[in-house]
């Protein structure tokens, strides 16, 4: 979809995804996170029989010694892997089913996914569950993307989301969306043994956005 967006084929004008350089190099993106970061908030989606792994992981090298799920083709497979952490990439609705056969320890998800992926999926996989153990961040989220030609519908798309957040409508429809407060709810991010890793695939004038844009900082 990135390449057709970028040649002006696509039959859609604007694309929603996970930022990284060639995404930002091949397309014109609007620079705020819409997710507030917490994409790159990774919480693991875990078996009965791997929850056991992750209540014992404090170090690094504790991390580097489980098996993490993450998508083929995602950023954030890359990022895991450049941190030097044990990644097994496959297909999204295959990573399920390697966490409830215990073929990997964990499914890598951001902050405000896996409570309905993994509830969603109780008769399935009833063996699933959220970790409450581990938290990886990394400067990481969703991004608005457009055509490098469609300068004027980018720049409405920009000026609407900053006067979003001078008035505090944007703040407002963020806490109050059901997935978001599902987060601050039941995640306890504060509460996990928190590993920070580098994030290589973030353009520059990505990490140099306020921190206003993103949450935590």
């Amino acid at each position: 979809m990135v390449e057709q967006l970028a040649a002006g084929t696509a039959d859609f004008d604007v694309m929603f995804t996970g930022i990284n350089q060639e995404r930002f190099d091949k397309l014109l993106t609007v620079p705020i996170p819409m997710q507030r970061g917490l994409l790159g908030h990774r919480i693991m989606i875990v078996s009965d029989e791997s929850a056991g792994k992750m209540a014992s992981i404090k170090t690094i090298e504790d991390l580097k010694g489980i098996k993490i799920g993450s998508g083929t083709g995602w950023p954030d497979t890359d990022i895991l892997r450049q941190a030097g952490l044990t990644v097994e990439d496959s297909k999204y609705d295959n990573l399920f089913k390697m966490v409830a056969a215990g073929r990997i320890d964990g499914f890598a998800r951001g902050a405000a996914e896996p409570f309905l992926e993994v509830g969603s999926r109780k008769e399935e996989f009833p063996n699933l569950a959220v970790d409450s153990e581990v938290l990886i961040v990394y400067p990481f989220d969703m991004f608005l993307f457009l055509n490098k030609n469609d300068t004027e519908r980018h720049d409405i798309l920009l000026s609407g989301l900053q006067k979003a957040y001078e008035d505090g409508s944007f703040m407002a429809y963020f806490e109050n969306h059901p997935q978001i407060k599902e987060v601050f709810e039941q995640a306890g991010l504060d509460d996990r043994v928190r590993f920070e890793i580098d994030n290589p695939l973030l353009p520059a004038e990505i990490a140099a956005i306020p921190d206003q844009y993103w949450h935590g900082r």
